[in-house]
């Protein structure tokens, strides 16, 4: 399980997706498929990340929120699917 993504601490995880996909601008292609929401934060730092990854979960676009419910929201918004998140202990 991921404990840490760019640095930040990984509070809640999805189970892995088909959420959408991020495309390149001016390119033809499908783009990068998000596979996993992260919902992070960093040390000394109050915001909530919630971070859009990869079947590898590296890190393709992240939006910041003041509460860990407005990341949640925000995601399955995205996704236009209930979300099942895992929450790690730290």
């Amino acid at each position: 399980m991921v404990d840490k993504l760019d640095g930040a601490n990984v509070l809640m995880i999805s189970d892995k997706g088909s959420y959408y996909n991020i495309k390149t601008l001016g390119s033809d292609d499908d783009g990068v498929e998000i596979c996993f929401f992260a919902i992070c934060g960093y040390d000394n730092d109050g915001k909530i990340f919630l971070f859009s990854c990869d079947e590898n979960m590296s890190v393709e676009g992240d939006t910041d929120f003041d509460h860990i419910d407005g990341a949640v929201e925000c995601a399955e918004s995205w996704s236009g699917t209930p979300i099942k998140w895992t929450r790690i202990i730290q």
